[in-house]
């Protein structure tokens, strides 16, 4: 990772310490919600046709998704704020792509919600083994869980910097709209326990194949007038 892509995420932690908070808060619910009441879940009766075990399990992805996607939005904040103010600009007179500049901030938050990911996963793991979980239902959900985030930022990302329409600056604060985005990619999830395991597979699999597709036509989406203030 280029060392101006850590700067820029050294920056993000920096604007705002609000969403560290946000996702070490939904971090813990997560973990709270989807590991240790699984057991007392599973005598009372749940959704006609749901297993509650299961559905509590896989009620994790959407949740533990949340945390990395939440630690990865100030650099979107970065971008706006850079954008308005002629930073990417000035790295475009330096001789930089657009490709350069775009990859720049999606390798800062790819890296922030990689960072948030390890942590909580390995707190989710461990409590989920020590309340009796098994380790195949774990390790399955942390895979999707990485998969989701990582395509989730990347759909937003793209988004954020393709669609001048999804950045607004107002007195005294950035609006990156674009964000919004990724309620939309991620709450479906918890609705989507409610009827099967495979349905929960198959929407995460669509949100994967959503962020490779992005990514490959980020070239195309994001021009050098789409960077300048």
């Amino acid at each position: 990772m280029s060392s101006f892509s850590i700067i820029t995420a050294g920056r993000s932690i920096k604007l705002s310490r609000t969403y560290v908070g946000l996702a070490l808060f939904f971090a813990a619910l997560a973990i709270f919600v989807t590991n240790l009441p699984v057991q007392a879940a599973s005598s009372q009766t749940g959704t006609p046709g749901v297993d509650p075990q299961v559905f509590f399990r896989f009620l994790a992805l959407p949740f533990l998704t949340l945390p990395p996607l939440t630690l990865a939005t100030p650099v979107m904040l970065v971008f706006v704020y850079d954008k308005n103010n002629g930073v990417l600009e000035y790295l475009l007179s330096l001789g930089k792509s657009q490709s350069d500049v775009f990859f720049s901030y999606l390798k800062a938050a790819l890296f922030l919600a990689t960072v948030m990911y390890a942590g909580e996963i390995a707190v989710y793991i461990t409590t989920g083994l020590l309340a009796g979980v098994d380790l195949t239902s774990l390790i399955l959900v942390s895979g999707l869980v990485l998969a989701l985030s990582l395509s989730a930022v990347s759909v937003v990302s793209v988004a954020m910097m393709a669609f001048s329409s999804l950045q607004k600056q107002r007195v005294g604060a950035n609006q990156p709209l674009g964000t919004g985005l990724e309620v939309f990619l991620v709450m479906p999830s918890i609705f989507i326990s409610l009827i099967s395991v495979f349905a929960e597979l198959v929407y995460s699999l669509t949100v994967i194949i959503a962020g490779f597709i992005v990514l490959l036509l980020a070239g195309r989406l994001i021009s050098r007038e789409k960077l300048l203030p």
